[in-house]
């Protein structure tokens, strides 16, 4: 049953890209079906922000394919199934994805630059401790102003 689940949840991470193209295809289509009348009463800005989302989601599926290769090199659980991702996301159930979007939230909030304050209030000791045991080059942490986002890698 734990297996089962890990992998439904990382066939969703897998298939973030796909899922939310696909949404991103629909938000367009969309709000090009509206009259014209309501289009124009549209925030000016809301094409453009729709026209963003695609390499958005694009660099958060790379962020999420090195986040899995580190998973599976971990070897928690070894999947065997080679389905493509357009063939696995027709399998995503709905509160999968919104797990992905959900992490995807907290990556952003948690290790952004916005994130700061609260990062540091949460997490310094442990960063600290953590480093004291671990030490790391400042070269390491790519002199630590870009985020820790990569330090469980190093």
């Amino acid at each position: 049953e734990e297996k089962r689940h890990f992998l439904a949840v990382r066939d969703a991470f897998l298939c973030y890209s796909e899922i939310e193209l696909g949404a991103q295809r629909r938000a367009l289509r969309h709000v090009n079906q509206l009259p014209k009348k309501y289009i124009e009463k549209l925030p000016p800005f809301t094409l453009q922000r729709i026209n963003e989302m695609k390499p958005a989601i694009e660099a958060n599926q790379k962020f999420f394919d090195a986040v899995i290769e580190q998973v599976d090199k971990s070897k928690i659980f070894i999947s065997n199934d080679q389905r493509s991702r357009k063939s696995r996301s027709k399998f995503v159930q709905s509160h999968d994805a919104s797990k992905v979007r959900t992490t995807l939230r907290q990556c952003v909030r948690d290790w952004s630059l916005e994130g700061k304050k609260e990062r540091d209030e949460c997490y310094g000791l442990i960063i600290s401790e953590l480093q004291k045991i671990l030490p790391l080059e400042d070269s390491d942490l790519n002199k630590k102003e870009q985020g820790w986002a990569d330090w469980p890698w190093k």
